[in-house]
C-alpha cells in the first residue's frame, strides 16, 4: 500500500502493476529455489492484500518492496492488522438551510488536517419539506412520456406492482396447481386401495343393492385405469415444467457454488451466509416436485399389494385373473421420467444435492 494510505490510494493500473512485479518475481527465481505462496491476491481499499501461507512468503514479500514507486506512490508492506483504517464519520445538522457540501466544508475548516474527500458523511435534515422523487419506480422502465405529476406517478407504479404480484402469482400457482394435483391423485389411489382390499365376496351376506364380486372388481379397475391415465396427463403436462425447473435450478446452484468459493476466499462471512441461504432457497422448488411426484409413485405401487392381500382366493377364474391384470399393472410402476432424461422423485433430489457438494469440492481443488 502506498506511504501515505489512506490518503493516497492504488488505482487499478497501480494494482495490475503490484500483480506483475509479483508475477516476474516469482518466475525470475532461480532453479531450487523455495518458491514463496499464497493464498490469494485481492485488491481491497486501495490497497493489494496478498495472504502469505508462512511467515517466509511474508519476508520475501517485504524484501520484495523495500520502498518501491508504483503509480507515482512509494509503497511500503505491512501486516494486515498495521494497516490503517478509513475514517467514516456521521454527522447530524440539524440547520434546515445547509447544503451537504457546506457541512463538508465546516467539517474540514474546523478541523485541520482532516480530509473530507475520504469522509463518508450522512446528513440529516430536519424541519424542511422535501419534494417526492417521481422518477423511482419498481423497475428499471423506460416510458415515453414525462412522469411530472403525481397521478401520473401512481398510475405507473400500480401497474408495476400489479405485474409483479402477477408474475409472483403466476410462477407460485403452477408449483401449487401440481401440488394440488399430486396430492388428490394420491389420495384417489389410496382410496381405491382400501376399497379393494375391503371387496365384498360371495361369502358376505347379500343384499339386493349389493354388487357382485366381479362387478366391484371391474369397477375399481376401471377407476385404477383412470387414474394412470390422469397420472400420465399430468407428467406430459408439467414436464417442459420440470425440465426448465431442473436446468435453471442446476445453473443457479453453480452460480451460487462460485460465489461462495469466492466469499470463502475472500473471508467473507456475511457473502458465505448471503450464498448458502440462497442456494438453500433455490433447492425449495425441485424439492416440491420430488416430495409430492414420490408420495404420487408411492400410492400407485401400493395398488398392487392392496390387489394381492384382497379376498381373491375362493373367487372364480376371471375374478382372479383380473386382480393378477390389476397386480401386474401396478407392479409396471408410475414413471414420472421426464423426456428421458432424470426421474422426479426422492433420488433427483438427492442426486442434485451430490452434484452440487462434487461441483463445489471440484471449485475448491481447482483454487
Amino acid at each position: 500500500m502506498p506511504q501515505l494510505y489512506p490518503d493516497q490510494n492504488l488505482d487499478p493500473g497501480g494494482v495490475t502493476e503490484v500483480r506483475k512485479l509479483l508475477k516476474w518475481a516469482i518466475l525470475a527465481l532461480p532453479d531450487g529455489a523455495k518458491a514463496p505462496t499464497f493464498d490469494g491476491v485481492w485488491e481491497r481499499d486501495g490497497a493489494v492484500v496478498v495472504n502469505c501461507t508462512d511467515e517466509i512468503t511474508g519476508n520475501w514479500l517485504k524484501s520484495l518492496f523495500p520502498e518501491s514507486k508504483i503509480s507515482g506512490h512509494t509503497i511500503h508492506v505491512v501486516s494486515l492488522s498495521e494497516r490503517p483504517k478509513k475514517h467514516r464519520v456521521v454527522v447530524h445538522v440539524e440547520d434546515p438551510e445547509i447544503t451537504s457540501q457546506e457541512a463538508l466544508c465546516f467539517l474540514e475548516k474546523q478541523n485541520k488536517g482532516l480530509m473530507t474527500s475520504n469522509l463518508l458523511l450522512a446528513h440529516v435534515i430536519f424541519n424542511r419539506n422535501e419534494t417526492y422523487d417521481l422518477s423511482q419506480t419498481a423497475y428499471p422502465a423506460i416510458y415515453p412520456f414525462a412522469i411530472d405529476s403525481m397521478s401520473k406517478y401512481i398510475a405507473c407504479i400500480s401497474i408495476e406492482l400489479l405485474i409483479f404480484i402477477s408474475v409472483g402469482a403466476w410462477w407460485i400457482a403452477a408449483d401449487m396447481v401440481f401440488l394440488q394435483s399430486a396430492t388428490h391423485l394420491s389420495s384417489q389411489y389410496q382410496i381405491l386401495n382400501d376399497d379393494l382390499m375391503t371387496i365384498k365376496t360371495a361369502n358376505d351376506t347379500p343384499t339386493v343393492s349389493n354388487y357382485s364380486p366381479i362387478q366391484q372388481l371391474n369397477s375399481i379397475g376401471k377407476r385404477h385405469a383412470h387414474l394412470l391415465l390422469l397420472s400420465e396427463k399430468l407428467k406430459r403436462l408439467f414436464s417442459p415444467i420440470l425440465m426448465c425447473l431442473m436446468l435453471v435450478t442446476s445453473a443457479n446452484i453453480c452460480i451460487c457454488i462460485i460465489n461462495l468459493q469466492e466469499e470463502l476466499i475472500h473471508k467473507n462471512i456475511a457473502g458465505v451466509n448471503k450464498c448458502v441461504v440462497h442456494t438453500i432457497i433455490t433447492m425449495i422448488q425441485p424439492a416440491i416436485y420430488c416430495i409430492y411426484t414420490n408420495d404420487l409413485v408411492e400410492s400407485a405401487e401400493r395398488t398392487a399389494t392392496a390387489a394381492y392381500e384382497s379376498d381373491w382366493v375362493a373367487e372364480t377364474q376371471n375374478f382372479k385373473k383380473s386382480v393378477r391384470l390389476m397386480t401386474m399393472r401396478s407392479q409396471k410402476g408410475l414413471k414420472f421420467r421426464i423426456y428421458g432424461f432424470f426421474n422426479v422423485d426422492l433420488n433427483q433430489l438427492t442426486q442434485i444435492g451430490v452434484t452440487a457438494a462434487r461441483f463445489f469440492a471440484l471449485m475448491n481443488n481447482l483454487s
